[in-house]
């Protein structure tokens, strides 16, 4: 294309256009009207490679919020603190890592064992204790009322009662 605009371009003399019945008013008109025409030109193709340049990096950015978005569910599925998952996406490396048609990481079965390898010491873990038997918790344990330990009838018991439970008696 360019080729042809320069050959046209060459044919378009003042000379020609005025050979062709136009005044010298018009002849310089249509001139000027060419090579606004190829400043156009120049401002559009600065503007398009500037555009495409601009396109790409939104796009690379894209590209790289769904990998660490991607990345941060494989971190919390492997049960990582979640005070320490920031932390770890800034120390790790994402550009070599692609997501697959789902938006989830490729190889993210080897991906997970490496995390809960490399990061084990943020790995959450929980477990359930029952209590101990050997030694059982005596909070809420029942404590009877001052009537209720003078209505026990064995004297023994009574007496054991209020040595146990003397703040009520006053001592």
């Amino acid at each position: 294309m360019t080729d042809r605009k320069e050959r046209l371009n060459m044919a378009l003399t003042r000379e020609f256009l005025e050979g062709l019945g136009l005044t010298a008013n018009q002849a310089e008109g249509v001139l000027n009207a060419c090579a606004e025409d190829g400043e156009w030109q120049t401002r559009y193709e600065a503007l398009k490679r500037e555009y495409d340049a601009y396109r790409a990096k939104v796009e690379a950015k894209a590209k790289e919020d769904a990998v660490r978005a991607a990345y941060r569910a494989l971190l919390k599925t492997a049960r990582i603190d979640d005070k320490r998952v920031d932390a770890i996406l800034r120390v790790t490396p994402l550009d070599h890592l692609t997501l697959n048609e789902d938006g989830t990481l490729a190889d993210a079965e080897q991906l997970l064992e490496a995390i809960r390898r490399e990061w084990a010491d943020f790995v959450v873990t929980e477990e359930t204790r029952g209590a101990d038997v050997a030694t059982p918790p005596s909070g809420g344990a029942y404590t009877p009322t001052r009537a209720e330990i003078l209505a026990i009838r064995d004297t023994a018991q009574r007496q054991r009662a209020i040595a146990e439970n003397h703040e009520l008696f006053g001592f």
